[in-house]
């Protein structure tokens, strides 16, 4: 049975749904995201920190229904403008506080990550080349 979309959108499709479900998910469980992302237990236990990191996931959430919707509208170019500047910018910010909170392995992966959907995104995986 044949895929329902070409294999070429899979990272786009991979980076909609765990920005959307992702950031729901930490409205229902913020310490298990806060986990997840890579930040240490003491920030984790903290509920400043648990509301700043919702304020955070509102604005990635919105990210990710941008994304869904101008998929779905099929301007995958500007989809794979969304992916450079996330996985650019805000890859590296997120990498560079879980290094500095000490999660130095987690931060190495965060940036590689986050370096490889700048990438497609840049390279205009999605539109396709």
């Amino acid at each position: 049975m044949p895929f329902p979309f070409p294999l070429h959108h899979l990272p786009a499709l991979f980076i909609i749904t765990t920005t959307t479900l992702g950031s729901a998910a930490a409205l229902l469980n913020t310490p298990w995201c806060m986990r997840e992302f890579g930040l240490p237990e003491r920030l984790v236990r903290s509920r400043e920190a648990q509301s700043v990191f919702l304020l955070n996931n509102g604005r990635t959430f919105t990210i990710g229904v941008l994304l869904a919707v101008f998929y779905l509208r099929g301007e995958y170019e500007v989809v794979d403008t969304i992916l450079a500047a996330v996985g650019g910018i805000l890859g590296v910010t997120d990498a560079v506080v879980v290094w500095k909170e000490g999660m130095k392995r987690m931060a190495v992966f965060r940036l590689g990550m986050s370096w490889t959907l700048a990438g497609w995104g840049w390279c205009g995986g999605t539109e396709g080349w």
